[in-house]
């Protein structure tokens, strides 16, 4: 799994747009996704998919955060 720090920011706002009640778009959301994870989901615009797909990276930024703040302090 591979995560730039792009893909971190998208992710955040992905959570974001969720955290409004809304959801991101389905194309960028699986599109970041299958890149972190070397997938080949299907886009989609099921909203159980997109929030779903969305936790999971959000998931992944925060274990890494939490790993590097448990590191530097």
């Amino acid at each position: 799994m591979t995560l730039t720090k792009e893909d971190v920011e998208m992710i955040e706002g992905f959570q974001d747009i969720l955290n409004r009640g809304k959801f991101a778009s389905g194309k960028q959301v699986t599109e970041v996704y299958n890149r972190v994870f070397g997938t080949r989901l299907a886009v989609t615009n099921c909203s159980s998919c997109i929030r779903h797909r969305t936790g999971r990276l959000y998931s992944e930024v925060k274990k890494i955060k939490d790993k590097t703040s448990n590191e530097n302090g």
